[in-house]
């Protein structure tokens, strides 16, 4: 015997209680995606007010006192917490200045809570190999990261913002050191290449390639990107 048209009591719930689960899962990942997207944005607004404070220590014209200071201000509708250390270096003339910054209403002490790189002492003193090793990769992919985040677009974030802090170190003359790709003639033993290497940028641009020590595993890790820009130099003959 045929059954009439429509759907059974059974069937309309089980549809109803799919739907759910569906729509559950949309909304977890819209919220995962939010988290993300309000992170990068803290993230850039942190950066954005660190910068801000370097280039108004630079356009007042005023010596720059080594010693630590603190204090908030406001961006972007938000209240910031800043941490200024100022440091001496072992070039004459050159100070260190390390800006943190986090937002005001995020609890944090003097090692966390901070949006803001480690400087100053040495890597593997702080981070054991493993979890380095780690940083590195995620370095490397970082770009790959940013589009899966962004969903469409290029890597044009990190490519971007580093070409705006070097072009602020050169008209702003804030002597500052930055990793760039510079013509090596003889620094860590390269010559004839670009290779990127810490340099000092400020009015006229590349000041000084500045020369670090370097451990046995990184000269060889330097020595094999060397190589990479060498083999396509050699394809075209230069």
């Amino acid at each position: 015997m045929r059954r009439a048209g429509g759907f059974t009591l059974i069937e309309v719930l089980v549809a109803l209680a799919i739907v759910a689960i569906g729509m559950a899962a949309v909304l977890g990942t819209l919220s995962t995606s939010a988290n993300t997207i309000s992170y990068l944005r803290d993230k850039t607004f942190a950066q954005w007010v660190a910068l801000n404070k370097i280039a108004n220590l630079r356009l007042s014209g005023q010596m720059t006192h080594t010693g630590n200071s603190d204090g908030d201000t406001d961006y972007a509708g938000r209240k910031w917490h800043w941490r200024q250390e100022v440091n001496t270096t072992e070039i004459p003339g050159v100070v260190r200045i390390d800006v943190r910054v986090r937002p005001a209403d995020v609890k944090g002490d003097d090692e966390h809570g901070w949006y803001t790189t480690v400087s100053g002492i040495p890597v593997t003193q702080l981070i054991d190999k493993a979890k380095l090793d780690a940083i590195v990769d995620r370095t490397r992919n970082g770009g790959a990261e940013i589009v899966k985040h962004l969903k469409t677009g290029s890597a044009y974030y990190a490519p971007s913002a580093g070409a705006v802090q070097m072009a602020e170190a050169i008209v702003n003359d804030q002597r500052r050191i930055l990793p760039c790709a510079a013509w090596l003639d003889g620094e860590y033993g390269m010559k004839g290449l670009f290779l990127g290497v810490p340099c000092k940028l400020g009015r006229g641009g590349l000041q000084k390639v500045i020369e670090v020590e370097l451990t046995a595993d990184e000269r060889a890790a330097l020595a094999k990107s060397a190589e990479a820009v060498r083999e396509p130099m050699r394809a075209v003959k230069l």
